[in-house]
């Protein structure tokens, strides 16, 4: 009789799921243990999609149909490293795959950048997306300049959300926390930084014409001319002339500068920012100017964070792999050991990205088990027969089911689409009250 092969997925975000589907989809006869370390699946479409971007989390649908599939088991509270070791889960699977993203933002590496008032997009995009890890994150939101340094999508993110209304973002499902942060804000000036030219951005056309369809924004671009006279046209640049062309509101409520060719060289303040000092990075000049400002978010990247004894690229901030196989050293992959989505390629792509990706590393768990008989193993139940010996409670899909549904209808009662649970503390709670509840 053939052996059913064992295989633990570290990570319930868009690459997690669609590599489950992927080995199902090629016909691997398997089980699944599917590890979240919070209470919530979905990973970067749940806490890293602008709340504003509602049509973007409806992949959530997709993934829900994937966790149906009874060949699959899902963990959540689960962390490795922490409640399981991943050699445990090596010994009890015959693969593991690391889908657990890159939840760190990149450093610029410049002076002043753990003053107070100094973030990370990973850390405010979490804070407004109600992700656990950020829950006591609070913005300096009472100065009234902001910095945002990055041109990415994220970028466009950030500057939106201190740009925009905050009824604009009612009935979806930012942290009420955030939203009333928001509300309060006395942020009014932006200043968007970018070290190259207008071409050069990462951001779509779509999310630029969302900045600039703002009600109640102007915007201006330092030193406008220089920075549009030289270069080939492409429809982002044409997007961002046609911002430049954009007549000021009849009421302005915040300004938006636009900085092309500006590399920040150091964040100024005593204990809190104060100022962001920028050179000039266009080589035209040596000069450099300053910002006053009180809060400033870098949007330049993320890094890795894999579970300990996994190899790290400082360089690039993924793991070394070849095509999904992990590499333990130049010579060789780890045998067993798989990785996917932007721990595997770096934070780049769209959602839809993970699927291409994900079939690309299940490919190479399906060549290397079918290259030798495999001996039986335990798989997700011996997991979580350990789990139960250290206490440790899993929330699987279906308690997950329960949450959703406390989440819709606490946001209900307020106007929003959900409430999202703060983390496993509460999540226990809702779960263990449900079960108290007469039927």
């Amino acid at each position: 009789m053939a052996v059913q092969a064992q295989i633990a997925i570290v990570g319930s975000g868009p690459a997690g799921f669609y590599t489950a589907e992927a080995l199902l989809r090629a016909g691997l006869d398997c089980s699944i243990g599917l590890y979240e370390r919070l209470p919530a699946p979905y990973g970067l479409v749940r806490y890293g999609v602008a709340p504003d971007h509602p049509k973007l989390k409806s992949v959530t649908a997709v993934f829900d149909r994937i966790a149906a599939d009874p060949r699959i088991r899902y963990c959540g509270g689960v962390e490795v490293g922490r409640d399981v070791t991943l050699a445990e889960l090596e010994a009890h699977h015959h693969a593991v795959v690391l889908a657990c993203g890159s939840p760190i933002g990149r450093q610029l590496g410049v002076t002043g950048e753990t003053l107070d008032g100094v973030m990370s997009s990973a850390t405010f995009v979490g804070w407004y997306n109600a992700h656990p890890d950020d829950a006591a994150v609070q913005p300096q939101l009472d100065h009234p300049t902001a910095a945002v340094i990055g041109m990415g999508n994220v970028a466009m993110d950030v500057c939106r959300l201190l740009c925009t209304d905050v009824g604009n973002l009612a009935g979806h499902d930012a942290a009420p926390a955030a939203l009333a942060a928001l509300a309060g804000s006395r942020v009014r000036e932006v200043h968007l930084i970018a070290r190259g030219a207008p071409g050069a951005a990462k951001c779509t056309v779509k999310e630029l014409r969302e900045l600039g369809a703002l009600p109640g924004l102007a915007v201006r671009f330092a030193r406008e001319a220089a920075v549009f006279e030289a270069g080939e046209p492409t429809d982002l640049v044409s997007e961002w002339r046609a911002l430049a062309a954009r007549p000021d509101p009849p009421y302005i409520e915040r300004t938006l500068h636009v900085h092309f060719y500006s590399a920040p060289v150091a964040f100024e303040g005593a204990g809190r920012l104060a100022a962001l000092r920028l050179r000039d990075s266009s080589g035209a000049a040596t000069t450099e100017r300053v910002i006053q400002c009180g809060l400033a978010v870098t949007c330049i990247g993320y890094r890795g964070r894999p579970p300990a004894g996994v190899p790290l690229d400082d360089r690039s901030g993924v793991v070394p792999n070849a095509g999904g196989r992990v590499r333990a050293t130049r010579a060789g992959s780890r045998a067993g050991l798989y990785v996917v989505g932007w721990l595997k390629r770096g934070p780049t792509g769209v959602i839809g990205t993970n699927r291409a990706d994900a079939v690309e590393t299940a490919a190479c768990v399906m060549e290397d088990l079918s290259g030798s008989a495999i001996e039986p193993r335990a798989g997700s139940a011996a997991i979580e027969a350990l789990l139960r010996a250290r206490a440790v409670r899993p929330i699987d899909f279906a308690a997950w089911q329960q949450l959703d549904r406390w989440e819709r209808e606490r946001g209900l009662a307020c106007g929003a689409a959900r409430v999202k649970v703060s983390g496993l503390p509460e999540a226990y709670a809702v779960l263990d009250a449900a079960a108290s509840t007469p039927a």
